[in-house]
């Protein structure tokens, strides 16, 4: 959502995107293929400079139609449940499972999707539940196409950042950015 506002301040600046999961723009900033990238991924401060640019806050939700069929209450219920995430190691899911603690639960299967937007798509065509971004869901639960689960215990949240490798040569036009991205809202 920031890229027109941000041409337009700044015309002479090129902005290019680069999409891909946490671990592959990761491994491109360290690279150089990228300058920064714009994550919440949790990163080595000895590897990375990261300046926070935006409060994250994550809801586990489900589609009605899904929860008609079968209620989720609580983790009693996560057998009658496909969850859905991004990557095998839960890197969404782990926001409310840190919250909780205790054992992982026991989903009847995993639905491993590459990226958010996918993960979105498929809870709200019913494929399973899952632990989203607030921000990209809002309209979704807005219109009722999604509703919010565990209403009283919301996953952990956390901080979208700005981070590149230490000693790049445009740090400061990247502290510069940093600022510009804090003062544009993320929907």
């Amino acid at each position: 959502p920031a890229l027109d506002r941000l041409r337009a301040a700044h015309p002479e600046r090129t902005i290019h995107l680069h999409v891909g999961d946490g671990p592959d723009l990761l491994d491109a900033v360290r690279r150089g293929r990228i300058d920064a990238m714009v994550t919440s991924l949790r990163l080595d401060p000895n590897e990375v400079v990261s300046v926070p640019v935006h409060p994250e806050r994550y809801v586990f939700v489900a589609a009605p139609e899904l929860l008609a069929a079968a209620p989720f209450r609580s983790l009693a219920d996560a057998p009658a449940h496909t969850l859905c995430d991004s990557a095998p190691d839960l890197p969404l899911f782990r926001y409310l499972l840190e919250r909780l603690g205790g054992p992982a639960w026991p989903f009847a299967r995993h639905e491993i999707l590459g990226g958010i937007g996918a993960v979105r798509f498929r809870v709200v065509r019913g494929a399973g539940v899952a632990v989203l971004p607030r921000y990209l869901v809002e309209p979704d639960l807005e219109a009722g196409r999604l509703v919010v689960l565990l209403p009283d215990t919301p996953p952990l949240p956390d901080t979208f950042r700005l981070s590149w490798r230490p000693g790049h040569p445009r740090g400061d036009d990247l502290l510069t950015l940093a600022e510009e991205l804090r003062q544009i809202p993320l929907a």
